[in-house]
């Protein structure tokens, strides 16, 4: 038989054994340390990089509708409200009254160009293609060119200047826009 271990053996058991649980909590207190450190480096990292991601996708976001909006025609006023043309209509009065409804409409002006093309009819299709043979031409020079080839030139503004009177049914305030507009031609 064995003998028994004293008094003294076995406070010295416990003592070994206190020491060892006190080394084992203390590499447990580390390695949560450790761990919650690691933690809280991770979350600033995806903090980051979640951040990061939100700003790419709002400045992304930005740039799409930016392109949407400069690409469409204003959803609340389609071309088709435009009459095409017709031979013996006022050439003047009709790109007026295209800049007025493309104007309202908010369409972008680099667009004005292509935007009149199917609207145009006879003399004035012939003179919008000669203008605009690649289709970059900007719309200022392709109505200009167009109404020089029919005539309305500055001699031509010239002289209906000129020639203006006032007719008797006219009232003084439909005669002075009438004066005004052809002033500004």
């Amino acid at each position: 038989m064995g003998e028994k271990p004293t008094l003294e053996d076995m406070i010295k058991q416990l003592a070994e054994g206190q020491r060892h649980l006190q080394l084992v909590w203390e590499a447990h207190q580390r390695e949560a340390k450790e761990d919650r450190e690691a933690l809280q480096t991770a979350l600033k990292s995806q903090a980051t990089i979640m951040a990061n991601n939100q700003l790419i996708h709002e400045t992304a976001l930005q740039k799409l509708t930016d392109t949407i909006a400069a690409s469409k025609v204003h959803p609340n006023v389609p071309i088709s409200v435009l009459q095409k043309f017709q031979e013996g209509e006022d050439p003047d009065s009709f790109f007026t009254n295209f800049e007025r409804v493309a104007s309202s409409a908010q369409w972008p002006e680099e667009r004005w160009g292509q935007y009149i093309a199917p609207l145009l009819t006879g003399i004035l299709q012939t003179a919008y293609q000669a203008a605009n043979p690649g289709g970059t031409t900007p719309y200022k020079d392709i109505k200009r060119s167009i109404l020089e080839r029919v005539g309305h030139d500055t001699e031509y503004y010239r002289m209906t200047f000129r020639e203006v009177k006032w007719g008797q049914s006219e009232d003084p305030h439909t005669f002075y826009f009438r004066v005004k507009d052809l002033g500004l031609k």
